[in-house]
């Protein structure tokens, strides 16, 4: 084509190019998606991951083939919502955009923007970016070009004749001449950074864009011829303003005009004809008003357009409608396809490319059946008998025999004899000009063999209506059902690959013959069960034909893999309608599948014919599906890359997480899954929006999955994405333990504190205490010793009568036991710390120091002592001293017995004496004359025990307390 195309430039036709419409395509188009509108989509670029980048009216937009996003792309904030006219991907991974309203250029690189250069240094558009083979980056915009070398931007003259600067393009061709396009000429560097003229731009010729073909020859648009080279001439006969000139990896010449519509240039040496084929609004497109181009990994030539984006994606098969419905195909030695079907027998012819086919109806007899013997005849079967084709026609053949009108399957052996299953005579032998029922069973069956094939071994299979299989090898004859592997109800179809590989298409899978039984490919491995059409091609790739779904392309070696490990995914290639098929593989056609000389492979489907060229399909051979991509998350109304490891910052609670399957070829529909570890119990449908959202997240580490599927099957691989939450400073550990420490400083300041408090307390109550102590010495005891005194002397008086000196006697003794009592309280108060010793060496101590050898004293103790608190043990000492000098001072008791008792909760409290008694019951009616009595019952219940007194006169007295234990 580039040879042709440079012949044609060289010397421009006399006659006009032939103007055709564009074929062989699929043309989608977009405006945007959710909002947002692309408006002029002036450059497209792909990067490393498989995204469209768009310079647009809209600013910079990614596309994943779902999806356009403007937001989320760059970290730290937004790009400028400005319009971009180019966009750039460097071979170091850098992505450069350059936009409009003096914004520059940026360059970015795993969504960071890295540099910003010419912003609000110039005011027009950064119209075109590129790179040279030093690495230097040129930016080409309204004021001129500049030129970047490790970081460092500068200004590049060029020779401009007219004030006009506007620098429109920039390339650098494979010999490394760089080549600029401005407004006032197409300019090519000469050494350094001098450049020269080479063509002047006039007022309606201009040269907006530039394209090297795989010659190394440049071309470029011109504004009132479309296009042409830069070494040659416009061709005067072809009228168009070009805007952007691009060839694809086949070498196609294909031109952006503006207002008529997308050119393919293709030319015919023979008739001297140039032949245009377009594509305008009429053929699907949004514009006839185009600019960028740019074909992807997978094939698809992107169009941009002054209202939107265009994708035109290359027919994987050749189709062929309109020939009624075909129930067989067969190629004869020159490539001619022949088709029999309802409307008679076509013969068709076409070329690599699918693109001007021919057709010649040769019969209107509907064809029942075809095939292409061992020896190269094609024979058909009609209602009038059995014909062959000869030199391009159709003609009966003449045979002995049975007249063969009801065929239902043909096949042949390696002598040259024809098999035929006919629904009346049975299995005939055709051979020799005669016709006869072949020599075996078979042939005698009432049911008629729905299919025939004879292997490369010769060995000779049949098929029945209930799904057995039967093997003919050497006259014996051997059946095949569910015992022997085979678990079809219904055979489609039987293909052999090549050296007896056997393979069997039925209702529940494909099966292989191996070993002497069948081994079954079942639907849990493809994407339906039932495999109506079976074909091999050159690279020994197996073709299955599959209803609702179309062809898959299948590695033999796959197949192998999946039938020795049941749980193994099995890898292939799918083509849909999508692809060009002319409908679903058809199950009627007796022969459904051919291959020619070219390895080229013919279907038979619903709507025709579909041809596949598996040479141009080398890179489909059992893909696997994209796996899904996390693009990133927004939280805090920020956006973050998913980088590995990423800690988002403090106090985020809710995100949102982005994720996509980049697909710019399929028309499938996919389905998204996802969870969040940790949050999710269970995954959760993503396919709508295809994000994810979560509130009240806690500090952490975090793992986002999701998957994809096309098939409804979640057999690929997840993408797992790990990342953290940082906690607030309040909630990490060791704010924690700052808090322990300063609970336990703050207990420990308020322990002492309190310590301090209390001994503070207790020195006021001490000092207090000494000081009535003092008082009641220095008072009290002082004036009774003075009395006790007195009435010594005055009973020792000779002249008091012997009555007198008695009563005083007594008084003085009474005296003695006030004295000893108020000494005991002096004593009491003075008494600063408290006694450290048990409570029962306490009592034993207490009762021998009252009773002072004047009464028996004893102490009986049941349980096991126990410790108390401390407040209970006075009460209870107290009381005690008070039981033990009533019984002393008052009851003159003889005998005094204390009996302390501990269980698990109480303390019991008992004393006994032989004393003279009292009436308890005087205690209440004596007006505050026994305060010793009520003071002990007050003293109990103050600790929350409770005291009893028991006493009869002249029979002692009963004092029981019981006082509670801590626990």
């Amino acid at each position: 084509l580039i040879a042709l195309l440079a012949g044609a430039t060289a010397h421009p036709l006399g006659a006009a190019p032939s103007i055709v419409p564009l074929q062989g395509y699929r043309i989608r188009s977009w405006l945007g998606s959710e909002g947002l509108r692309l408006g002029n989509v002036r450059q497209i670029a792909q990067d490393v991951d498989g995204y469209l980048w768009l310079a647009s009216s809209a600013g910079l937009v990614r596309f994943d083939g779902v999806r356009f996003s403007t937001t989320g792309l760059v970290e730290g904030g937004d790009l400028p919502a400005v319009q971009s006219r180019t966009v750039f991907i460097a071979r170091d991974g850098a992505l450069w955009v350059g936009y409009a309203s003096g914004q520059g250029a940026y360059q970015i690189r795993d969504g960071r923007v890295l540099a910003t250069y010419l912003q609000d240094q110039i005011t027009g558009v950064v119209s075109a970016i590129a790179e040279d083979s030093r690495g230097g980056i040129w930016l080409a915009h309204d004021e001129g070009l500049h030129v970047i070398r490790a970081d460092s931007i500068t200004p590049v003259r060029l020779p401009f004749s007219k004030p006009d600067h506007r620098v429109f393009d920039v390339h650098e061709d494979r010999s490394g001449v760089l080549w600029v396009s401005a407004a006032t000429g197409l300019y090519r560097r000469t050494s350094g950074d001098s450049f020269e003229l080479v063509s002047e731009s006039t007022d309606s010729v201009f040269t907006f864009s530039m394209s090297e073909d795989p010659t190394g020859r440049m071309w470029v648009t011109d504004t009132a011829h479309g296009f042409r080279p830069v070494d040659g001439t416009a061709d005067r006969n072809v009228v168009g303003r070009g805007m952007n000139v691009f060839f694809d990896r086949e070498g196609n010449l294909w031109v952006a005009t503006f207002g008529q519509g997308l050119w393919k240039l293709r030319y015919d040496a023979a008739p001297a004809q140039m032949t245009i084929a377009r594509a305008t609004v009429d053929a699907g497109l949004l514009s006839d008003e185009l600019s960028g181009f740019f074909e992807d990994r997978d094939g698809n030539l992107w169009v941009g357009a002054n209202v939107g984006l265009h994708r035109l994606t290359p027919n994987k098969a050749a189709s062929v409608s309109d020939v009624g419905a075909v129930y067989g195909v067969a190629i004869d030695e020159h490539d001619t396809a022949w088709l029999g079907g309802t409307a008679g027998l076509i013969a068709l012819t076409m070329p690599r490319g699918g693109a001007g086919a021919q057709r010649r109806v040769v019969s209107t007899q509907e064809i029942r059946a075809l095939h292409r013997s061992v020896g190269g005849v094609i024979w058909a079967a009609t209602d009038a008998g059995l014909h062959q084709i000869q030199e391009g026609r159709l003609v009966r053949a003449a045979l002995r025999g049975p007249q063969l009108r009801h065929v239902r399957a043909m096949t042949s052996d390696r002598q040259a004899r024809l098999w035929v299953s006919d629904d009346v005579e049975g299995l005939v032998i055709v051979a020799g000009g005669a016709a006869e029922r072949a020599p075996i069973e078979e042939s005698a069956a009432t049911e008629r063999p729905a299919h025939l094939v004879v292997d490369s071994r010769d060995r000779l299979w049949l098929t029945a209506n209930d799904g057995s299989l039967r093997m003919v090898q050497n006259g014996i004859v051997t059946q095949f059902g569910p015992a022997e592997g085979l678990p079809h109800a219904t055979i489609f179809t039987i293909y052999d690959s090549g050296d007896g590989q056997m393979w069997v298409g039925g209702d529940q899978g494909l099966s292989h013959f191996v070993n002497g039984r069948f081994e079954t490919l079942s639907g849990r491995n493809l994407p339906i069960a039932r495999v109506l059409q079976i074909a091999s091609d050159s690279a020994g790739d197996l073709w299955l034909g599959l209803p609702l779904v179309g062809f898959l392309r299948i590695n033999p070696e796959e197949i192998n893999r999946a039938l020795d490990d049941p749980t193994y995914r099995l890898r292939y290639a799918v083509y849909t309608s999508s692809d060009g098929i002319a409908g679903e593989p058809d199950a009627f056609a007796g022969t459904g599948a051919a291959a020619d000389r070219e390895g080229r492979l013919w279907f038979v489907t619903g709507r025709g014919i579909t041809v596949f060229d598996p040479r141009t399909l080398t890179g489909d051979r059992g893909f696997d599906a994209a796996p899904p991509r996390i693009e990133g998350v927004t939280a805090g109304n920020r956006w973050y890359g998913a980088r590995a490891g990423l800690t988002l910052p403090a106090g985020v609670t809710n995100l949102r997480i982005d994720y996509a399957r980049v697909n710019l070829s399929s028309f499938d529909r996919v389905s998204f899954r996802y969870r969040l570890d940790g949050v999710d119990t269970e995954w959760v449908d993503g396919t709508g929006r295809r994000q994810a959202s979560y509130g009240n997240l806690g500090p952490g580490t975090y793992r986002f999955r999701v998957q994809v599927t096309s098939t409804g099957s979640w057999d690929d691989p997840e993408t797992v994405w790990a990342f953290a939450i940082a906690p607030m400073f309040y909630q990490t550990w060791w704010f924690g333990g700052v808090c322990l420490v300063a609970v336990a400083l703050a207990v420990v300041a308020f322990w002492r504190l309190r310590v301090r408090q209390v001994k503070k307390e207790v020195a006021v109550v001490y000092n207090e205490r000494v000081r009535l102590s003092r008082e009641i010495h220095d008072t009290l005891l002082q004036s009774l010793a003075g009395v006790a005194m007195q009435l010594d002397a005055a009973s020792s008086d000779p002249g008091a009568s012997s009555r007198m000196q008695i009563a005083m006697v007594r008084m003085r003794r009474q005296l003695e036991n006030y004295i000893q009592e108020t000494r005991e309280s002096i004593w009491k108060l003075r008494s600063g710390t408290m006694d450290e010793r048990d409570i029962v060496s306490v009592l034993q101590s207490l009762g021998s120091r009252i009773t002072s050898g004047h009464t028996k004293f004893t102490v009986h103790v049941t349980g096991r002592p126990k410790s108390c608190d401390s407040k209970v043990r006075t009460e209870v000492e107290r009381i005690a001293q008070e039981a033990l000098m009533n019984a002393v001072s008052h009851a003159h008791a003889k005998q005094i017995t204390i009996d302390v008792g501990f269980s698990d909760r109480t303390l019991r409290l008992s004393i006994s004496d032989d004393g003279q008694g009292f009436d308890p019951s005087m205690v209440h009616r004596s007006h505050g004359r026994h305060y010793g009595l009520i003071g002990m019952q007050e003293r109990a219940a103050e600790v929350g025990g409770r005291c009893t007194i028991e006493s009869t006169p002249g029979e002692g007295a009963h004092v029981v307390a019981e006082f509670p234990l801590s626990a």
